[in-house]
């Protein structure tokens, strides 16, 4: 199981903001630092996006790591 950070636009729902490269801890800190201790890319993330939330996923469908896009 993997972990995203997603974030809703004024047209779009479960847009793509952060992946995650470690377990649900990690998730959750980086959740929390978008909340309450935000970075530039996080504030530069909040005028486009809101309602952040951590997303479970599956390697099936994990495209950001397909080897083939990384070529």
């Amino acid at each position: 199981m993997g972990y995203i950070i997603v974030g809703d636009t004024d047209k779009y729902k479960g847009c793509l903001v952060y992946t995650i490269m470690g377990g649900r801890d990690l998730a959750e800190k980086v959740l929390d630092r978008i909340k309450n201790n935000p970075d530039d890319e996080d504030k530069r993330m909040m005028k486009t996006h809101h309602n952040f939330r951590i997303e479970e996923t599956k390697p099936e469908n994990e495209w950001w790591n397909d080897p083939f896009l990384a070529n």
